[in-house]
């Protein structure tokens, strides 16, 4: 098992990723994620508290990763750390009950997909499965992580039947592909991994050849807003053509987030808050009552 606190696959794609699969050793931190760290820091210290960006604390079971992979469950820890990052630097404390975000990630290649366990484990901290393939295909694992990570900001624990589950779906999905094509520059400035400087193009590549096969799928024709709306009632009834309509609805919306981040994100994060908006009030005030005491 190994722990990093910082601030499903298409075969087409994984000789790319083999191609250029970085060295797996020489965890780095970016400077922004470690000044953030600080202003957390300096912030509990004082008597007025901003709302700064939910910090990430991932552990990474290594059950799943075979024998003799300790170097690829550390590289793999510090490859999902940096996937939160594109989107959780829009999400501040004041939607969370903690500052820091702790998630225990498991790998099972034969599972039938990534998830978000709706039970977390004995200590508090949230559940996600990837069933990426053996080996470092950090697409996959960027691809699958953010979908959850999208699950677990959305607060999908705390509105688990209701008829909008398909857009938060939408949401996930968006999630992933807004990840992939912002995440290669991360990774060519402060690259997680050694080798992860040359490996950082295959992000943008990935989430291109996400884009292309589902729009030549044929499921959707014409503005997917539209499209969405004359078949609402295949959102719940019908898995997979619900799953094609998603993904074509995440494909028109993935420009308005590119757009207009921070505000695209906050919203997410209210999905399944917006029924109680005098949870999120309470919570502002308490904490600004227990730092400022």
């Amino acid at each position: 098992m190994f722990s990093v606190c910082f601030g499903r696959s298409r075969r087409s794609s994984r000789n790319a990723e083999l191609s250029s699969s970085p060295n797996l050793s020489a965890l780095a931190k970016p400077p922004d994620v470690a000044a953030r760290d600080r202003v957390g820091s300096q912030s509990r210290a004082g008597k007025q508290v901003p709302d700064v960006p939910v910090t990430i604390s991932i552990t990474v079971r290594s059950e799943g990763f075979g024998a003799n992979s300790d170097g690829l469950v550390a590289a793999a820890a510090a490859v999902l750390e940096s996937a939160a990052q594109p989107i959780l630097q829009f999400v501040t404390t004041d939607i969370f009950d903690d500052d820091v975000l702790e998630i225990v990630v498991e790998r099972d290649a034969s599972a039938s997909g990534p998830l978000a366990y709706y039970e977390r484990d004995a200590s508090g901290a949230y559940r996600v499965r990837l069933c990426t393939e053996d080996g470092p295909y950090w697409c996959q694992f960027v691809f699958q992580f953010a979908h959850e990570l999208v699950h677990i900001l959305s607060g999908y624990y705390l509105n688990q039947k209701n008829d909008h589950k398909w857009l938060e779906e939408v949401m996930c999905e968006v999630g992933s592909l807004f990840t992939l094509r912002a995440i290669g520059s991360m990774w060519e400035r402060f690259p997680p991994v050694q080798g992860g400087r040359q490996y950082a193009k295959n992000f943008a590549s990935y989430a291109e050849d996400r884009i292309r096969a589902d729009r030549e799928s044929g499921i959707v024709e014409g503005p997917a807003a539209l499209f969405v709306r004359e078949n609402l009632d295949d959102l719940g009834a019908s898995p997979v053509r619900s799953r094609r309509i998603q993904v074509c609805a995440a494909i028109e919306l993935l420009p308005l987030f590119e757009t207009n981040p921070a505000a695209c994100w906050r919203a997410v994060t209210m999905l399944n808050r917006w029924r109680n908006p005098r949870m999120l009030l309470w919570r502002r005030h308490a904490r600004s009552r227990a730092e400022s005491g």
